[in-house]
């Protein structure tokens, strides 16, 4: 039996239709139950859905993000739960390799893959890799404050989009989609800490997630999509101690059996050690902001130069803009260790080609 029977794949989307369409028939008799939750105010033609496989449920309902993952939570009843945007892939043998992993290892309530961006550039398709911090990340420390201080304290993104044990995954978002905070990104950061208390997450070898840059992301239509809501301003700001205080003590309620104080504090010092990473982080950012300033007086000087200046020293001082395919970046992930299903790839990347051909 094909293991991608067990996983059920949840795409909530707004406002983006044609990309909704696109990840529906990508995954059309494939084997994972996929449940597309569309927010937009009016719904997809049924016309364009029939021809779909009976492994992919579309729904409308113009509701809100958190509402939609509420009733998402009601859907599923597979072994597996993974979260995956309108407008990315995931490569059905990077899930398989996710789920094996699971199998092996009952303490395991999380296991991810590698990931490479992709975008459409002059009818090209093409790719980077991206979260590099990936390769070998393992959270399996034995306890649960382990876990959230190795994970917090060394941030990166990887279970969010990752295989989940459907308890778990549930579990989280029911707490998640139970009150909304007007603070960016906080239905992430507390899934991540949750499935850090919960067990020991990992990422495999195993190319997973294609990750795009085609269309830009979703904003201001939900409080925490609010990107001038800062988590790090509103954890540090004086004032908002009360909030915290009731933020982590229904945290900690739904997560814990009886010692809930305990769990109170873990959490706490796991978003203290997550602002205190990404303080260092953005330091670091600091330094290529200021770099990228330099590189705008370099560009502006290039504007006011005249042009017949500028072709003379064109060849000598001007580097050409390197593109690399999306295929060639997978390719450079293998030679590296990474476990790449080359069929799979063209497969994305012959959809995203018809796609902005018009083709789909």
């Amino acid at each position: 039996m094909d293991e991608l029977t067990d996983i059920t794949i949840i795409i909530p989307s707004y406002n983006r239709q044609d990309y909704a369409l696109r990840a529906l028939r990508y995954w059309s008799n494939k084997g994972p139950v996929v449940h597309l939750l569309d927010g937009s105010s009016a719904p997809i033609e049924e016309s364009l859905l029939r021809s779909l496989g009976d492994n992919v449920r579309y729904t409308h309902m113009p509701e809100g993000y958190y509402e939609r993952l509420a009733a998402a939570c009601e859907m599923i009843d597979t072994q597996y739960s993974c979260l995956q945007g309108d407008d990315e892939f995931f490569l059905p043998t990077g899930l398989r390799a996710c789920i094996k992993e699971l199998e092996l290892d009952a303490q395991l309530v999380s296991c991810g893959g590698r990931v490479l961006a992709f975008n459409n550039h002059e009818e090209q398709v093409i790719g980077w890799p991206i979260y590099p911090e990936f390769a070998g990340r393992r959270i399996d420390a034995s306890t649960s404050e382990e876990r959230i201080l190795q994970h917090m304290g060394n941030y990166t993104c990887s279970t969010v989009y990752a295989v989940t044990r459907t308890e778990v995954w549930k579990k989280a978002y029911q707490l998640i989609t139970s009150f909304q905070y007007p603070i960016f990104a906080i239905n992430e950061l507390q899934f991540e800490l949750m499935v850090a208390f919960l067990g020991k997450s990992k990422i495999v070898p195993s190319l997973t997630w294609m990750r795009s840059y085609e269309a830009p992301p979703i904003r201001n239509t939900d409080p925490f999509l609010m990107t001038k809501n800062s988590f790090n301003d509103w954890w540090e700001r004086d004032g908002s101690e009360v909030e915290k205080d009731e933020f982590l003590l229904k945290l900690a309620t739904h997560l814990s059996h009886g010692n809930y104080k305990l769990a109170v504090d873990e959490a706490r010092n796991g978003f203290d050690a997550y602002v205190e990473s990404t303080r260092v982080l953005n330091s670091v950012r600091l330094s290529g902001y200021i770099q990228s300033s330099k590189n705008s007086v370099i560009n502006l000087m290039a504007a006011l130069t005249p042009r017949l200046v500028k072709s003379a020293l064109r060849p000598i001082l001007i580097k050409p803009r390197h593109v690399v395919s999306l295929e060639s970046s997978a390719r450079l992930l293998a030679d590296g260790g990474t476990v790449v299903p080359f069929d799979e790839v063209s497969e994305v990347v012959a959809c995203v080609r018809a796609f902005h051909r018009g083709s789909h």
